[in-house]
Formats: structure tokens, C-alpha cells, sequence
């Protein structure tokens, strides 16, 4: 009986996942731009809450050579007309995909700009029905930001602009539309923020953003924005790891992840090792950090795995934040699986310690219930706000995650 309601579950999720994917629009070619309305808002907002993800993927092009103090800018490809894919070229370069970290799009570093340099970012944005959404920009310094061909932002500040400091007001039709996006670089970084709420500040339950002007690539959404899917579609869309351990020795290692919004804008963190001033006990290289977004809003990681046809225990090699606030940091650790039903394995408090201390770190190992054995699984974890301090420093340090063989 257990099995055929596992298998009855399945094909309603596939059903749910298959309607969804039927429900998509169209594609729109570029040269019928979808109606938009710019700000000032045709509707009042609210500015973003702490879940709404930033835009966690892009075509990017550049860097191009900007006149210093110069009062325009030229335009360096035919900015109205932009509908790129990953490998086009335009002006001698190619569009190539880019996916950030946590901290929005370090243009410098993706493309290797130097000073006063001027560069491209484009994604598409995929409504399903007529909606209101909002446009938040931050740019580090002077940015354009186009929609469908149209203007809808410009700002010629040669200063630092950080995340939202600019708030879209956009109508969109059901379809594809083209967003464009160009930031120049005035000195020091070169980088932007960039993501899309509905008017409440929250992520929009009507938009996707896709880099393929036929498909709204639900996969690779999934990946950057899992928060936007039930855990039962995200074990149907995300792509199974072939390795059943992660160690984080790279910063690569995190995009085997699919990660929910955390704190700011930094978090899933990467470092190769903690300290002196943040960071995990020491004793370890190569770890990821996960941070509640809220004091009721956990931030989860998603990793997709295939169980093995026996016995096995899910490990996972975890500390608090060790070096920020000794004596005060804490958090609660959560782990579990998703095949299907969400089966929380563990709950510890981490911290707080008064010093670091390589001995420090802990081991959780669990055993993965037999029903998930030979399956693809979800291996979930939660950071969460709790212990003695409900709100301070609440994050939790990874250094691995691995299946492995009971004994």
C-alpha cells in the first residue's frame, strides 16, 4: 500500500509540474515589444522583505571602453533591439552566461574590466499572466536599464548606489520580455543587484527569468531559486549530483546546491577558511555558510542525491559562527529528506562558544529511512534562528555533506 501511494504522489507531482510547464506563455520575438509602464509607479510598493532572491542568472557582455566624466554614454550595441543567447556575439564579444554568488553580479571580476569600463547583463523575464511586479536596482555606479527596448531607469551618479536603491514600477503582458541592463564602472568596484518582487515586496508567484527566449527553463530556476518551488517539484526539476559527498573544497562546490534566500545578500558564503574577524571554528578549509533569513524565516540548502540500495547514513560536518561574537552565536541545525514527504532526521542547537577551537566542530549522522533506499532523494538543511540568542549571528558553517554505507 505504502508504495502505491508513493508512486499515486508522484504522478500527481508530475501532473502539478507538467501543468505548469503547459501553463507557460509563448515565446514573444523581440520585435513585438509586450507593453511596460515605467516609474513613476502607476501603483504603489513596498520595498523588498528578506526572502525575495536576487535575479541569480545572466548573459553577460563586455567590458567595453567608457569615456571618463563623459555626460552620455554611447551605446555599444543596439541596446532596444538586445534579445541575446548564451555564445551570440555583439560588438566583437561574446554573450556568455554568468552565475553570481550571493552579493549580486561582481561585473568586474566576471569580465575583467578595469577602470571606467561599461558592461552588459540580460535575462528574460517570463510572466505567466498580467501582472504588476517591481524592478529593484542597486548599481556601483552609473546603470541604464531597459525593458523590452525601452528605458525605464537612468542614472548618470558617479557614486556608490547599493541593493534597491531604485524601485521599477512595471506592467507586464503574459509572455517573454527582454531586460537589459548596463552598468559603468567610475572607479574602484563594478558590480549590480538586481531582483523582481511583486508590489508587496515579495517574490512574484507570476515571473521567471530565463536566458532562452522558448523556454522558461524551469530547471535552471529551480537551481537559483528553489524558494519559488514546492520541495515535490524541486525533487522532479533539479539535477541529481553524481557524487554522493560534498566537501566545499572550492567555491564551485556550492552551486551543487540549490539555496534559499538567507541575510543580505551574502549568504550562502564561501570561504576557504574561517577567521580571524568571521567564519567557523578553525581546523577546516573549504566550507559554505547558511544564515536565517529572519528570526522566523530559515534559509534552506536543497541537494539532490540518489540513496544507494542499502543501508545508509546521511553525515553532515557542521559549526556555528566562531569568531564574530564568542559567547553569543547560535543557531539551530536541521537536516533531513525529501523523497516525497519531508522526514526531519535531526535538530541540534550549534553554539554559542565562548572561543574557537578545532575541536569544536560537530558530526551529525543519521540514518536515511529504508523507504528512500535506491531512490533520488532531497538531503535538506536548515539554518534557523533559536538557541539562547533568538537573533544574533545565526549561522551555521558546512564544511561537508556525504552519504554513506551504514556499518
Amino acid at each position: 500500500m505504502r508504495h502505491e501511494l508513493v508512486y499515486a504522489f508522484r504522478l500527481v507531482a508530475i501532473a502539478l509540474l507538467a501543468g505548469c510547464a503547459s501553463a507557460s506563455p509563448p515565446a514573444v520575438p523581440a520585435s513585438a515589444p509586450l507593453p511596460t509602464m515605467a516609474a513613476p509607479a502607476p501603483f504603489s510598493f513596498d520595498t523588498p522583505r528578506a526572502p525575495s532572491p536576487l535575479v541569480g542568472r545572466w548573459l553577460l557582455l563586455g567590458p567595453f571602453e567608457a569615456a571618463k566624466d563623459a555626460p552620455a554614454t554611447p551605446q555599444f550595441i543596439d541596446e532596444e533591439r538586445a534579445a541575446p543567447r548564451a555564445g551570440e556575439t555583439a560588438a566583437g564579444l561574446f554573450w556568455t552566461e554568468h552565475r553570481p554568488g550571493g552579493r549580486g553580479v561582481d561585473l568586474r571580476s566576471a569580465l575583467r574590466g578595469g577602470e571606467d569600463s561599461a558592461a552588459y547583463a540580460f535575462t528574460y523575464l517570463v510572466a505567466r499572466a498580467e501582472t504588476d511586479a517591481v524592478v529593484w536596482l542597486g548599481a556601483d555606479n552609473q546603470s541604464r536599464v531597459l525593458l523590452d527596448g525601452r528605458v525605464i531607469h537612468e542614472s548618470r551618479a558617479r557614486t556608490w548606489q547599493g541593493p534597491d536603491t531604485f524601485g521599477l514600477a512595471v506592467h507586464l503582458a503574459p509572455g517573454f520580455h527582454r531586460l537589459l541592463v548596463r552598468v559603468e564602472n567610475c572607479g574602484g568596484p563594478h558590480r549590480f543587484w538586481l531582483r523582481v518582487t511583486d508590489p508587496q515586496g515579495l517574490p512574484s508567484t507570476d515571473l521567471r527569468c530565463s536566458l532562452d527566449p522558448a523556454d522558461p527553463e524551469l530547471t535552471a530556476n529551480a537551481l537559483t531559486d528553489p524558494a519559488s518551488f514546492p520541495p515535490a517539484e524541486l525533487l522532479l526539476l533539479l539535477p541529481v549530483d553524481a557524487a554522493r559527498r560534498v566537501g566545499f573544497d572550492t567555491q564551485a562546490d556550492v552551486a551543487r546546491l540549490a539555496v534559499t534566500k538567507g541575510w543580505g545578500d551574502d549568504c550562502p558564503m564561501w570561504l576557504g577558511e574561517g577567521g580571524p574577524g568571521y567564519g567557523p571554528h578553525p581546523g577546516r578549509r573549504g566550507v559554505v555558510g547558511l544564515h536565517a533569513a529572519a528570526p522566523d524565516i530559515p534559509e534552506r540548502a536543497y541537494w539532490k542525491v540518489r540513496v544507494p540500495n542499502e543501508m545508509s547514513i546521511l553525515r553532515v560536518v557542521a559549526s556555528p559562527e566562531a569568531h564574530a561574537a564568542p559567547g553569543v552565536a547560535d543557531a539551530i541545525l536541521r537536516v533531513g529528506v525529501f523523497d516525497g514527504e519531508l522526514r526531519w532526521l535531526k535538530e541540534v542547537p550549534l553554539g554559542p562558544d565562548r572561543k574557537p577551537s578545532e575541536s569544536a566542530w560537530i558530526t551529525i549522522s543519521e540514518a536515511i529511512p529504508a523507504s528512500s533506499q535506491g531512490r533520488d532523494v532531497l538531503v535538506v538543511l536548515e539554518a534557523a534562528a533559536g538557541g539562547c540568542e533568538r537573533w544574533h549571528y545565526e549561522g551555521v558553517w558546512f564544511d561537508e555533506i556525504e552519504i554513506v554505507p551504514a556499518r
